[in-house]
């Protein structure tokens, strides 16, 4: 199952290790679910970390092996299609054109303006949450390789939603 993560979710698995998100760290190493990424996607990531507040982090982990990490799990593709939705934020479109066009099941964001868009795009089979709600379906625990939507199991991002608006830093923080 393919999945695309936004940079917020990004930084939660790889530099700040949020305890939370682990679950969709674990589903990542072990193929159960396989990242998409975009060179637009990769441009964000790169800029969001030159950022100064994340040079005390990145001094105890460097970012390069970090980076090689994530190009060899995630796939890099160029969408071919753009979403059926505009989010409100242009600077996060990029994500749901990725997800759409590569045929992604989750988008993980801690972004309101995406997760605000997780009930239309549910109608179309993309879930959009907060990588802290990731379970894997238990199809894919299970060793299937049905979506969730196929599975008859469904993520809870209204839920994912109330997550994020009640974060102090869901949208508008220091982290993209």
């Amino acid at each position: 199952m393919r999945v695309v993560l936004d940079t917020n979710a990004w930084l939660d698995l790889f530099v700040f290790e949020d305890a939370g998100a682990m679950a969709l760290g674990d589903a990542l190493r072990s193929g159960v679910v396989r990242a998409v990424r975009s060179h637009r996607t990769d441009e964000e990531l790169r800029a969001v970390l030159i950022r100064p507040q994340f040079a005390p982090r990145l001094e105890t982990r460097p970012l390069e092996p970090m980076l090689q990490a994530w190009w060899t799990m995630a796939e890099c593709i160029e969408p071919d299609r753009a979403a059926p939705w505009l989010c409100s934020d242009p600077d996060d479109q990029k994500f749901l054109d990725l997800a759409v066009g590569g045929g992604a099941r989750m988008l993980f964001t801690k972004d309101r303006a995406l997760l605000r868009l997780a009930r239309a795009a549910r109608k179309s089979g993309l879930e959009i949450l907060t990588p802290q709600t990731f379970r894997p379906p238990s199809s894919f625990r299970n060793g299937e390789t049905r979506s969730p939507a196929e599975a008859g199991e469904r993520g809870d991002a209204g839920r994912a939603y109330r997550i994020s608006a009640a974060a102090s830093n869901a949208s508008r923080g220091p982290r993209g």
